[in-house]
């Protein structure tokens, strides 16, 4: 429970004070000194680990620690004797402890180290034992030489040897035909040839060829060259079962294994008399497999090539001829010399040498062993020891520390005793210490990434111009400051002493150090500013291609966008293949990408069935169902979306027509109702007074007006009340089968009256067969009486009004035409509308009611009303589907 308050005071105060310019000082000092202390104990820790503080015995450490001095210190021995300065040695040692003696030679077995004169230089005379000296050994020659780092406690040296050696062109490869040696000539004198291939095709007892190569290197303590071709001999002749008793030293290399050794006998006897020829122009030199050179490569370890005359290996048969593997040449291209008609000064034997591809000979000389053995002489040890550490005295441990790492005149093994000692003892509280700086470090970090961009009494968070800038600049800049850093550190501990180095570095990693905090300081503002990946010049740059894309993508058409991909992609596959130039890789690449090709048209058949899924619901009038367009490619997504759009506009303009019905609908009843009620009592006060006996004429006239214009009245309510039943598919419909030329046959008999008295002559054509209409009776009677008083009322009068009856395949249509007896200046849509008459400027009767009542109650039969206007010909046609027989 005090754990958590603990916690949570902590949290509160850090809040309290997170926005404080001095609370952000303090922790970054805090933060940059536990930082150096925390690396210091670090750096501390892995010293003591390698020199095994925590493994080994205190005796232990402080012996590895005298050996390394004594490495040190004999360096300079061995340096100061290779410059013929050995008083020098003598005066550098005369005040410290190391006792050394110098030994030459090359083996360490069964040295007198108590003899004085096996030693080259020494500076002790007490009688010492192997086991208690140090030893190095060195091996010195004009192309060696030894450099010191004098850096105190901690400085080294370093041992090279010139790898180049002495160069030389050699113009020349000589053979020594009374020596048997091989010799490059350069710069007027002879060097012996390191390596010597000769090609050899070695014919078996069945005919067969073997070929390899002989290779002799030559041996300079010898003066002769050794051959490395005897374990190999078996391999050579293990075909031919047939194994001399002596054994051959020989290294074989395989030509063609897949050539019949016929073959191979027949090309060389037509290449070549002596030998053949592969295809890269070698020639090889034939021999046989019983030759007595095998016998004396056999009984040799080591020879000389004159040993060799008189056998198939003759240097006067050779043919193709490889020196140090890089320079091959023809038998014949050689140089013949004779070593006892030339100064034997110009023959530089005692060294070693190798031809680089350039045809540069590097030249080594002979180097020279020796040993260095020393010890500690304690006495003068524990004096020196006591005489330091009086010195420094009165410093603290930091001072102390600094003082032995830097003191380049005090005896090393009396320093280095004296930081082991000082060292040793903190060995088990290092781990504390680094905790502590660690948790300090971390703490303080902590508070200034918290309180990074707040500032008291401000809530929001507050930019600097380091804020501002696009974090992979201000991350490029970093690189380069800690990058530069580095390499000046690199620079001071390799060019100055180590007291301006250690300052020097130290005072750039600090530079390092305080600009990668700085760095995730402002990271840590911009994350919490929100959305910092915009103020980059990467995401700038990405954003501007995207746009780019988009515009191009969006310009171009669904076919450029597939030849683009498919392109794409089957460049990429090309590259690939090319690239590879592999037939296992190529199938590998090929069925990578048929798997990736089936399984995006996998992606793509799932999504055009989620479309055409999509599709076939609003097909089917489901608005309210949406595709899923999460993970869909480009344009299926936008197709997908687009269908989502037409199915959210569908529901839209449906909701809006219903309202619109609905309004229209509620609006003809409530008014209807309203008028119906008054206009009720008219009536019926009509009727009264027809009743009474009024005898003026005047009063009569009125009366008739009234009672008309309200029976007119009566009319347009009911004509209203359903033509809304018939557009909103209220009235019932009970469709049948009807004969349609019997039903035009009644209507032309219930008119003929009618027609007559508006003059009109009807005629009436209809198929022989009877014709079959599906449609309600009353809904049909309707419309058709609708049509016929329209003719009645507003055709020509003496003109004919022509009935058709006609059947199709699909359909049967009733036709009406006449002549208008009134012009017609209105379009066949406007007619169809409610409250329009053929001329506004008549005042018959008729409300304008009548067509659009006929047009619903076709539709209602799933039917369909088309009407047409020509000048003066009025022309309506009714459509039904055609019901078989």
């Amino acid at each position: 429970m005090i754990g958590y308050q603990t916690i949570g005071w902590c949290g509160k105060f850090m809040n309290k004070i997170k926005g404080s310019f001095i609370a952000k000082i303090v922790a970054w000092v805090i933060l940059v000194v536990s930082t150096c202390m925390l690396i210091l104990s670090v750096v501390g820790m892995f010293w003591m680990e390698s020199n095994g503080f925590f493994s080994e015995k205190y005796d232990d450490i402080r012996k590895n620690m005298h050996e390394d001095v004594s490495g040190q210190y004999s360096a300079i021995v061995m340096m100061n004797y290779q410059n013929g300065e050995s008083d020098k040695t003598k005066e550098y040692f005369a005040d410290k402890s190391f006792r050394y003696g110098i030994i030459e030679d090359k083996n360490w077995d069964d040295k007198k180290l108590n003899s004085a004169h096996i030693y080259l230089e020494r500076n002790f005379t007490k009688t010492v034992n192997a086991d208690e000296l140090y030893k190095s050994q060195w091996n010195l020659g004009d192309d060696t030489y030894i450099e010191l780092v004098d850096n105190g406690l901690l400085g080294s040296y370093q041992y090279y040897m010139n790898s180049n050696g002495k160069t030389y062109y050699a113009d020349r490869i000589c053979y020594d035909t009374k020596g048997g040696i091989f010799y490059y000539r350069a710069d007027g004198r002879y060097y012996p040839v390191d390596v010597v291939s000769i090609y050899v095709a070695a014919t078996l007892p069945d005919g067969s060829t073997e070929d390899f190569v002989l290779d002799f290197t030559y041996d300079t303590d010898s003066g002769k060259y050794i051959s490395n071709a005897k374990e190999m001999y078996e391999d050579v002749y293990y075909a031919s079962n047939t194994i001399p008793d002596y054994e051959t030293a020989v290294i074989y290399e395989e030509i063609d294994t897949s050539v019949e050794a016929s073959e191979l006998q027949a090309e060389a006897e037509t290449t070549y008399e002596a030998g053949y020829s592969d295809d890269d122009g070698t020639q090889w030199l034939r021999i046989q497999y019983d030759d007595a050179a095998w016998g004396i490569l056999n009984g040799n370890e080591k020879l000389t090539f004159d040993q060799l005359d008189n056998t198939g290996l003759s240097c006067d048969k050779w043919q193709s001829v490889q020196f140090s593997d890089v320079r091959e040449l023809q038998g014949s291209e050689l140089t013949l010399i004779d070593s006892g008609k030339i100064s034997k000064s110009l023959f530089v034997k005692d060294v070693e040498t190798y031809l680089d591809s350039n045809y540069t000979l590097h030249v080594y000389e002979k180097e020279t062993a020796y040993w260095v053995v020393s010890y500690v002489d304690e006495e003068v040890l524990t004096q020196e020891k006591l005489a330091f550490e009086e010195s420094i005295a009165g410093k603290e441990f930091t001072g102390k520390l600094f003082t032995i790492l830097t003191d380049r005149e005090a005896d090393k093994y009396v320093l280095y005793d004296i930081l082991l000692e000082m060292t040793y003892a903190q060995k088990d509280r290092i781990f504390t210490q680094m905790i502590c700086m660690f948790v300090l470090a971390l703490g303080s970090f902590v508070f200034l990434m918290c309180g990074a961009g707040h500032r008291r009494n401000r809530e929001e968070i507050v930019l600097t111009f380091a804020d501002k800038v696009p974090l992979d600049i201000a991350f490029a800049g970093m690189a380069v400051v800690i990058t530069c850093a580095l390499g000046m550190m690199s620079v001071f501990a390799s060019s100055l002493s180590i007291v301006p180095a250690v300052y020097l570095s130290v005072f750039a990693g600090i530079i390092a150090f305080c600009v990668f905090i700085v760095f995730m300081l402002s990271f840590s503002v911009r994350v919490k500013y929100g959305k910092w990946w915009k103020n980059t010049i990467l995401y700038r740059i990405c954003h501007l291609m995207k746009k780019i894309i988009e515009g191009i993508m969006h310009h171009i058409g669904l076919w450029a966008k597939a030849v683009i991909i498919f392109g794409g992609w089957t460049l990429i596959e090309l590259f690939l293949m090319v690239g590879l130039q592999d037939y296992g890789s190529v199938m590998a690449i090929f069925l990578l990408g048929k798997l990736v090709e089936a399984a995006v048209l996998l992606i793509v058949v799932m999504q055009l069935y989620k479309l055409q899924a999509g599709s076939r619901q609003l097909a089917q009038g489901d608005f309210t169902q949406k595709i899923d367009t999460h993970k869909m490619f480009w344009e299926f997504k936008k197709h997908a979306e687009n269908l989502n759009s037409v199915g959210e506009g569908m529901t839209k303009a449906v909701n809006e027509r219903m309202k619109s019905e609905r309004f229209k609908t509620e609006l003809i009843t409530n008014v209807s109702h309203d008028i119906k009620t008054p206009l009720t009592s008219i009536i019926n006060y009509v009727d009264l007074l027809e009743k009474t006996e009024i005898q003026d004429e005047t009063q009569k006239e009125y009366l008739d007006v009234l009672k008309r214009q309200s029976a007119r009245l009566k009319k347009l309510i009911e004509d209203l009340i359903e033509a809304s039943k018939a557009s909103t598919g209220n009235l019932p419909v009970d469709r049948e089968d009807l004969e349609a030329d019997v039903f035009l046959t009644q209507i032309a008999g219930e008119f003929e009256e009618k027609l007559a008295a508006s003059g009109l002559e009807l005629i009436l054509n209809k198929p022989e067969r009877t014709v079959h209409v599906s449609a309600d009776g009353r809904h049909l009677w309707r419309v058709v009486d609708n049509l016929m008083n329209n003719i009645c009322k507003y055709a020509l009068p003496n003109s004919r009004v022509y009935v058709n009856l006609e059947e199709t395949k699909d359909e049967v249509t009733m036709t009406f035409r006449n002549i208008s007896r009134y012009p017609l200046n209105i379009t066949s849509d406007e007619l169809m509308e409610r409250f329009v008459r053929g001329d506004s400027s008549r005042n018959t009767e008729g409300n304008g009611l009548g067509l659009s009542i006929a047009g619903s109650l076709m539709e209602l039969m799933k039917g369909k009303l088309k009407l047409y206007v020509d000048g003066d010909l009025f022309k309506v046609v009714l459509e039904f589907p055609k019901i078989e027989e």
